[in-house]
């Protein structure tokens, strides 16, 4: 029977006393075995005894090297006590060993079963890579889905969210959480395979945003078909940023800067939903407490796209506003367009934003200075 004290012990602290005691009695045998040789054989160094006390505890069995009478009754002890320490040390490091990956499997699976609204990154190749420090530079939960074991581990050991297996297997992806996930990007290294995983996700859940890579032409289609909102080829976006930077290198330098700075100028999405303080307001009314944010555009729920939306544009449950500003003031129109809030700014909005929507287009100019154009 385990004492009290260890029995109330967590199992993996108890293993790790386990291994620690282990490897003291084993460390003390070695010790007492290579002093008791250098005694008992007096033509032996230090490390003569060191050896054959290693081949004795170990089973290795290279001869008795001649003992003497003493050292054959030393050897008799080592025998007894010391290969089964030996053996039961190494049976208990194997233990911890799966132990841990076992504890990392389950941690990982408690991560994805806590997540909702999160993207699974299928594929931890140069795309994926570059898509997951993106997707933690916003903050946006993901799960990265790789069958590659030495990429699986290089995902894990930056502190993703990892899951090692086939994106085309459907239990590896609803082990993923797809059922509760936005959005899937598929960025396997093989078209065919990133057909496959469309399929799949599409099954699963019919209201992902998928995007898909596609290097050829000819996949473009394939995948469009298979189900994928959005097919990316990387090889035709980076010659047409590469053409665009030499022919407009201005408006170049602008996006670039938007996308590598978070406190400069940016263009970003929002969408309005149920219970926000946003519903029924209007652009201009928004535009009497905060003048810094450009609307370039709004998408209804119904597929209307209001672009350049005037002052007395109202805004409406499931309206995506697409604005231009400062990541400051976004995060603050964020904040109210996500629902009930009692912060100064949504204080100030209530009591500020109350007033009633102007009636001519000279007071909308006059009373909301909110630029729409980018």
């Amino acid at each position: 029977m385990l004492p009290t004290r260890l029995l109330n012990m967590a199992p993996e602290q108890r293993r790790r006393r386990e291994v620690v005691t282990c490897m003291i009695v084993l460390a003390a045998i070695i010790i007492g075995g290579t002093i008791g040789f250098t005694f008992t054989e007096e033509r032996w160094d230090i490390w003569d005894a060191i050896y054959f006390t290693l081949i004795t505890i170990t089973t290795v069995g290279y001869g008795d090297e001649g003992l003497s009478p003493d050292g054959k009754k030393l050897a008799i002890v080592l025998v007894l006590f010391g290969i089964g320490t030996a053996t039961y040390t190494l049976s208990v490091l194997v233990q911890l060993a799966v132990g841990y990956q076992f504890a990392w499997r389950r941690k990982m699976q408690k991560q994805i079963k806590n997540l909702e609204q999160h993207v699974l990154v299928c594929g931890f190749g140069r795309l994926g890579k570059a898509a997951c420090e993106r997707l933690e530079e916003l903050k946006a939960p993901f799960v990265v889905v790789e069958e590659d074991e030495s990429e699986y581990l290089a995902a894990a050991a930056q502190g993703y969210t990892a899951l090692q297996g086939c994106a085309t297997n459907d239990d590896v992806l609803r082990e993923a959480g797809i059922e509760k996930a936005s959005g899937v990007i598929c960025g396997v290294n093989s078209d065919a395979q990133n057909v496959f995983i469309t399929l799949s996700a599409r099954e699963l859940n019919p209201d992902l945003f998928i995007v898909c890579r596609a290097d050829s032409n000819e996949s473009h289609g394939k995948l469009k078909r298979a189900g994928a909102s959005l097919v990316v080829s990387p090889h035709s976006t980076a010659a047409s940023n590469i053409v665009n930077s030499m022919l407009f290198p201005n408006l170049a330098n602008f996006m670039n800067s938007s996308h590598e700075s978070s406190g400069d100028f940016e263009l970003s999405e929002i969408e309005i939903q149920k219970g926000s303080i946003l519903i029924g307001r209007t652009v201009s009314q928004y535009g009497q407490i905060e003048n810094s944010i450009s609307f370039v555009a709004i998408v209804r729920s119904s597929s209307e796209t209001k672009m350049k939306p005037h002052g007395n544009e109202s805004f409406q449950p499931g309206d995506v506003v697409i604005v231009a500003g400062y990541a400051q003031d976004l995060a603050r129109m964020k904040e109210l367009a996500q629902g009930p809030c009692d912060t100064a700014f949504a204080t100030a909005f209530s009591d500020d934003g109350l007033a009633d929507s102007p009636t001519s287009d000279k007071d909308l100019v006059r009373e909301a200075p909110v630029s729409t154009n980018v």
